[in-house]
């Protein structure tokens, strides 16, 4: 085999490296689809929103047309982020494994109109950074007040047992009870 031979053999195997900006009708009037993933070091916005910046998102992101001509972006994105309890505030390992349906709109005017199935992506004559289109599905995907199970996280326990009444406190003297009761009407006055 000579070696431009090789050469040709191996850019077979190496994945196609993404590219930085795209153009989202451009690609989906060719149908194109574009797989890969970013590091979480590399995305800033999702940086400030966990506590680890190790890891990577993965995603596949397939454009085209629907049935009805509406250009979309319809994939999925997986990924492993660490963020804050925030009921007991430790450290939680969040799993994201989203969907992405998004119709790529000019204008208000065209999002209105976007079937229900489609978040509107709004594009205009610029390209769009593809890392910046990944991020927000990301942050999207992420909970809002991220918790852990009630079971394992330190502060449910605790607040469950701080909850709970104790003989003492159950046996609680109240001085005003038997003026309220007489001051009740009882039901037989009522008939």
């Amino acid at each position: 085999m000579t070696v431009s031979r090789a050469r040709i053999n191996i850019a077979r195997l190496m994945p196609p490296e993404l590219p930085q900006f795209i153009h989202p009708l451009r690609l989906a009037g060719h149908g194109e689809t574009l797989s890969g993933s970013f590091k979480i070091n590399e995305l800033k916005r999702l940086q400030a929103a966990v506590l680890e910046t190790d890891g990577t998102l993965t995603f596949n992101l397939k454009f085209g047309r629907d049935a009805a001509g509406t250009a979309c972006i319809i994939g999925s994105l997986s990924g492993q982020v660490v963020m804050t309890c925030q009921r007991c505030m430790q450290p939680l390992t969040v799993i994201i494994d989203a969907d992405v349906a998004l119709g790529i709109v000019q204008g208000e005017a065209e999002a209105g109109e976007l079937p229900e199935e489609y978040e509107p992506l709004l594009v205009e004559q610029q390209p769009l950074k593809l890392s910046e289109l990944v991020e927000d599905e990301a942050l999207l995907a992420l909970p809002f007040a991220p918790l852990h199970a009630a079971e394992s996280c330190a502060e449910a326990v605790t607040s469950d047992s701080a909850d709970a009444p104790s003989e003492q406190q159950q046996d609680t003297h109240r001085p005003f009870a038997d003026k309220l009761a007489d001051l009740k009407p009882s039901r037989d006055n009522e008939r």
